[in-house]
C-alpha cells in the first residue's frame, strides 16, 4: 500500500477541503492508517465539518467502518458540504482504490442523501456482532454499506 501524500487544498461548488492530521495504523486494534480533512465553506473560509479516509482494507472496515467518514456541523447541515467534501476528494482517492466502502447508521437520513448524490451503490445492511465495540460504545446495531467507484 503506497502512502498518503497530502493533496493540498481541493474545492468542490462551495466547499475546501483540507488535509488536517493523520493517524497512524493500530494493527493490534484491527485500525488502518486514516487522515482527516478539515471541510471549509469556501466563501467565507469558516470550518464547517470535517471528512476522515481510512486508507487500508480489513474485514472491519469494510463491514462497519467504512473507508469514509464525514461530520458536518450543525448550522451547515443541509448546504451539501459532505457531498460536495466527498465529490472534491474523489480523483485524490481514485489514486489509491478504484472503489470504496461507506458506511451509514440506518437511520441516517441525512448521510444516506449524501451517499445518493455521491452516486454509492446500496450493497447491503449488516449486523453489528453483539461482542463489537461499535456496540458497546456507541449502541450501534446495524449499518448500511454502500460502494462509491472512483474511477
Amino acid at each position: 500500500m503506497q502512502p498518503f501524500v497530502d493533496p493540498g487544498i481541493l474545492h468542490h461548488a462551495n466547499t475546501t477541503v483540507r488535509l488536517e492530521r493523520s493517524f497512524a495504523a493500530e494493527p493490534d486494534r484491527d485500525i488502518v492508517p486514516a487522515v482527516r480533512f478539515g471541510v471549509f465553506f469556501a466563501i467565507t473560509g469558516s470550518r464547517v465539518g470535517s471528512v476522515s479516509y481510512r486508507h487500508g482494507d480489513t474485514e472491519q472496515l469494510h463491514r462497519y467502518a467504512g473507508h469514509i467518514g464525514y461530520g458536518i456541523d450543525a448550522p451547515y447541515r443541509g448546504q451539501d458540504h459532505a457531498t460536495n467534501a466527498c465529490r472534491a476528494l474523489r480523483n485524490q482517492l481514485a489514486r489509491y482504490k478504484a472503489e470504496v466502502i461507506i458506511t451509514c447508521d440506518p437511520e441516517n437520513r441525512a448521510s444516506r442523501r449524501v451517499l445518493d448524490k455521491i452516486g454509492a451503490t446500496y450493497l447491503n445492511t449488516v449486523e453489528i456482532p453483539r461482542d463489537h465495540f461499535l456496540r458497546h460504545t456507541r449502541g450501534m446495531t446495524h449499518k448500511r454499506r454502500y460502494r462509491w467507484m472512483l474511477g
